[in-house]
């Protein structure tokens, strides 16, 4: 399970140094320092070398706890901070992070995608952290989140992602992206009018999310227009500001993006398609359309009434309107799609 792992690095005398990947090909992966380039398992020692081929420590592995430790001077020590499944048959997909701006489509795309034959890891990735809902059923893995919190960096578990395999997150940071990219995972970026993303948020708070305060009770006391700005105010510094950051950050970058309108609609664009194969996503979007996720219980209740001269005064304030324009999205919509996705 070497290649499988994310490991804690550190020293029982130091202390913990950083995250750690073994690579496939002998690197050391996300970890950076000149004694660790690459590495060799040999005989039961785990010995570390640097760019000049010269070793410079040894660790006895342990297989059944898929750990190492150094008993010497130096006390180095490997443990298994996050560890996946062998990876399934080899197909043609390549490793792919699906980053999306929260509540835009982002299960609704891992079912198509999974339709197609990229196995799902429930790794769901952030900047430093990340959510493991391995072996939760869908309707429980978002209602208290905390409970399967990870702090371990997308960075460091995109050196482990195979081959027609598939994560997911909401990832804001422009260096953390590059590193995945440079570990060979594919990104795909998703995107929709924030508007409903709002929409959706609020729904998917409110009918899937546990309270985590008192405070975070009290809006969902509210209902109507009212619930919904009260739902604005308590989370404008919270997960409206990461959606604001995530939507900036995919408006910087190259690689393709998908909006949820053009996927509902079976319409995404060309650069898309390209990387699952002429028709095929299309055909698989169409397939799972308004099919439950682990965020989208299949129904859509009526949402126009929700929003309020107060709401749009918060839209447009908050700079999300200048925002959605860039993301190519016009004036408010009538009807809110507010599948939460």
């Amino acid at each position: 399970m070497l290649h499988r792992t994310v490991y804690r690095y550190g020293s029982t005398f130091t202390g913990h140094y950083g995250f750690m990947a073994l690579r496939a090909d002998g690197l050391v992966g996300h970890y950076r320092h000149e004694n660790e380039h690459r590495y060799r398992l040999e005989d039961g020692a785990l010995k570390f070398f640097n760019a000049k081929d010269e070793q410079t420590s040894q660790l006895v592995y342990f297989p059944d706890a898929n750990c190492a430790l150094d008993k010497g001077r130096n006390g180095h020590y490997l443990l298994s901070a996050l560890q996946l499944a062998p990876p399934a048959q080899p197909g043609s997909l390549a490793p792919l992070l699906v980053n999306s701006i929260p509540k835009s489509g982002t299960y609704y795309l891992e079912a198509a995608i999974n339709r197609l034959g990229a196995t799902r890891l429930r790794v769901h990735l952030g900047q430093n952290d990340c959510h493991d809902y391995r072996g939760l059923p869908d309707d429980a893995m978002h209602v208290r989140p905390s409970d399967q919190y990870l702090p371990i960096p997308a960075a460091a578990i995109a050196q482990i992602i195979q081959p027609n395999e598939l994560a997911v997150g909401h990832i804001d940071d422009h260096d953390s992206l590059d590193a995945c990219a440079a570990a060979g995972v594919q990104l795909l970026h998703c995107v929709r009018n924030l508007r409903d993303v709002l929409v959706s948020l609020y729904h998917f708070k409110r009918d899937r999310v546990a309270p985590t305060s008192l405070a975070d009770s009290v809006w969902r006391s509210l209902s109507g227009a009212a619930g919904f700005t009260a739902f604005l105010a308590f989370y404008a510094e919270r997960d409206i500001a990461h959606i604001t950051s995530c939507a900036t950050v995919i408006l910087a970058r190259p690689e393709p993006v998908l909006r949820y309108e053009d996927a509902r609609a079976g319409t995404p664009h060309e650069a898309v398609s390209a990387l699952f194969g002429a028709g095929g996503l299309a055909s698989a979007l169409e397939a799972v359309r308004d099919q439950p996720t682990p965020t989208f219980s299949g129904g859509r209740p009526p949402s126009a009434h929700l929003w309020s001269p107060a709401a749009e005064a918060f839209f447009q304030e908050s700079g999300l309107e200048a925002l959605n324009e860039r993301l190519g999205y016009g004036a408010p919509i009538e009807n809110y799609s507010d599948a939460a996705d």
